[in-house]
This record gives structure tokens, sequence and C-alpha cells, in this order.
């Protein structure tokens, strides 16, 4: 069960504080500059990234989907009944993670090799090969940008080609979400903000622990950062320390950025709720939490331990469902009204009717793991198998309709 015995450990007001009594002004936001943290309707364009917490391109674009890292395509569509394999591409195992998809382009990383396919057909339109790359690049605008070892590096979406790299003194994650003009990166206990453009750094703010892959969230140039000494931080639009909180524990995953919290889960399997305010634990769950991303909608948080799936109550931590999946698995993906998680298979399971009704079971070969990511209708499925490993493109079958209700 959560507890809801709120933390004593309050975050620590320090030099440039906002004093902005919300998530948004936490963030470094405030009066005008303040961003949307409203849902934004299923109709009609996306609001625009640098003004919206929950703004995409409506592909899976970067690590967590969008500038919050919630793993939740409110508006999207994906396999509801009667799946079927468009595809599949032998990968690399080692680093294996669902791609990142954008503008009919599926980006996968392998071992030695950045490899750009066609999204329909899975053959190969460019790749960048002899680095090593360090997560998932994220894409905006026509532009990728990625990670090898010690650079950043801006390349065209369409050809490969460079447009510019930037070298650092150590090793550096991916590039967080893009959000306007601005990428974060984390180099080892700094977190670098630099121009989208050309490379350059705006800010660099150095704190306690390491900043792990991908544990980064931003929103505009302020962003929230979990360290691995269990330090949690965000941070302003100049890199003055808004608030932070030492909660004694390890993370290595993203912080998501809900609504009303911050959601973050540690390596013991603790899953926390933080008050934007004051920065206190507002509730938080043993055995919840594993190693990957969380994913968050407007009712339920849901995060993997183990074998296990659950789904928490967003405000008050109280677990409504839970699911066992058959096997060790990631992080789960909300799309459109379904939720899809990994295991022995391919679930998609309907999250209004306690986590009890499977939409479909679907077997790859392998297991499914660590995430699972979406792009067009289009579900993008790693796969460990007996002698290698695959990502699998995943669509709706040729009786199913792909429309969709935005999810509970």
């Amino acid at each position: 069960m959560p507890s809801r015995t709120p933390s004593r450990r309050r975050f620590l007001a320090l030099a440039g504080t906002t004093g902005v009594t919300a998530l948004a002004g936490c963030l470094g936001f405030g009066g005008d500059d303040r961003p949307e943290y409203s849902r934004p309707s299923t109709e009609g364009p996306p609001p625009e990234p640098d003004r919206h917490v929950f703004a995409s391109d409506g592909e899976w674009s970067s690590e967590g989907f969008d500038a919050a890292n919630t793993r939740w395509d409110y508006g999207g569509s994906a396999p509801r009944e009667e799946p079927s394999v468009r595809w599949r591409r032998g990968v690399g195992q080692s680093g294996l993670r669902a791609p990142t998809v954008s503008d009919g382009r599926v980006y996968v990383t392998e071992t030695d090799r950045l490899m750009v396919v066609d999204a329909t057909s899975g053959e190969t339109e460019w790749e960048l090969a002899g680095e090593t790359p360090r997560g998932k690049p994220s894409v905006s605008d026509g532009t990728v940008y990625t990670v090898a070892d010690d650079v950043l590096q801006a390349l065209d979406a369409e050809t490969g080609e460079q447009r510019w790299s930037r070298s650092f003194d150590g090793p550096l994650t991916m590039p967080a979400t893009v959000q306007g003009e601005y990428l974060t990166v984390g180099e080892r206990e700094t977190v670098h903000v630099v121009s989208a453009e050309d490379g350059s750094v705006n800010w660099s703010r150095r704190l306690v622990g390491r900043v792990s892959y991908p544990a980064l969230g931003a929103v505009g140039a302020s962003p929230f950062v979990a360290t691995g000494t269990g330090g949690v931080y965000s941070l302003g639009a100049g890199g003055e320390v808004g608030v932070h909180e030492d909660l004694s524990a390890r993370f290595s995953t993203p912080p998501t950025l809900g609504r009303d919290f911050a959601y973050v889960g540690d390596d013991s399997g603790t899953l926390y709720a933080l008050e934007p305010l004051t920065g206190a634990v507002e509730w938080s769950a043993d055995q919840a939490a594993g190693r990957h991303g969380i994913a968050y909608t407007d009712n339920y948080v849901y995060s993997v331990n183990g074998s296990t799936l659950r789904a928490f109550d967003t405000e008050s931590g109280e677990e409504y469902w839970s699911f066992d999946v058959g096997d060790g698995t990631g992080s789960p993906a909300a799309v459109g009204d379904t939720v899809y998680v990994g295991g022995d298979a391919l679930y998609a399971l309907d999250p209004a009717d306690g986590g009890g009704t499977v939409r479909f079971k679907m077997d790859l070969g392998g297991h499914v793991t660590p995430d699972i990511s979406a792009g067009d209708g289009v579900l993008y499925v790693p796969v460990v198998l007996e002698n290698g490993a695959e990502v699998v493109a995943v669509e709706p079958g040729p009786s199913e309709s792909t429309a969709s209700s935005p999810s509970e």
C-alpha cells in the first residue's frame, strides 16, 4: 500500500529560487512564461512544444514521448484487437531499446551504429556507423540529436548529414526532449543546456550525484533532474537551483512530470510522488518501480516492478489494479485508450476495466523488453530472442479499426 505520510525532508530553498507556487514555477517559469499544464485537446494540431509540458510532434520522437516524459500519446492510436507484424528487423541485443519515431522514420540504436529505417518497409535509409550511441536519439523539426561518448551532434533527418557537433570533457547522456531552441544533456554530475541550432552552451550547473541517462525531464530551458545519489532538482531557466530534495536513494530512471506532481522511481523499487510547492513526498509505494520509465495519464501512474504492472491513482497513490506479465519487463506505454506492456509477450490492456481486460496478447517469439514506442498507428517493440534480438513493427490487422479515444 502507498504511504500517505508526507516526508519530513522538505525541498531546500537554495539561491535563485523562483518563489512561484506551481510545478511550472518550480521549473523556473513565472508570469507570462509559465507553460500550460492542462490536458491538450485531441482535436486539431498539437500544442507548441516550448509552451506546453505535454507537447510533442505527435510521434515518439524522444525518450519519454513528450516534454514531461509521460510515455502517453493521449491522441494517438495503435493496435487494439487484431495486431499483425508489419516487419521485423534484426539488431544487436546489447543496449536494445524501443526506437524513436518521427516523420515516417524509425531510429534504431545498435551496439556500434544508429540505423534509420523506413517506417513502412523497415528498409535502411541511412546509418551512422562506427560510433556507440548512448541511448535513444531525439528528433525535432527534421534534425536528429544523438550522442556518442563525449560528442553531441545534430544530423539531418533525411540524409544523415552532420549539421554540427560539440565535444565535452566526459561521457554524455542522450539529449532530453527537445523543447523549442534548447537541448538538455548530462555530463557526469553536470547538466548542460545547449542551443539546438549550433550546440553552443547556454548554461551549465553542477549538482550532487551523477546525472544518469536518461534521468532528465525538461520544459524549455528548465530541467527537472534526478541524480544517482537521490538528489531531485528543479533548475531555473538560467541554471539556478529552485528547489532540491535529498531522498537518499539512487535514481537511474527519468523523472515524469504530471499535472500536479512529479514522479520518480528509485533503484530499490520505491515510486515517489513529489508535491511541487514544498517538494514533500506526497505519497510513495514500495516494490512499485523498476529500472525503466513510468507512464502517466490523467488518472493513473503505471509502473512495473518485477513481473507486475501496477496502476496507481495519480493524486492519492491508491493502487487500482495490477497485472502479471509473466516475466520481468520495463516501461509501459499509453496510446489512445490502451496501455501496452511487455513481458513474456506483448500485452494490450484496457485500463478502464481494472486492468482485467486483455485486448490482446501477442507472442513475438521472445521476451519483450525494456520498453515500447509508437507512431502513426504502429507499435515498435524490442524483442530478445534465444539467439539475438529484433525490433518488431506491430500494426492493426486488416479488419481492425484504428480509431481510439483518449486514455483514461
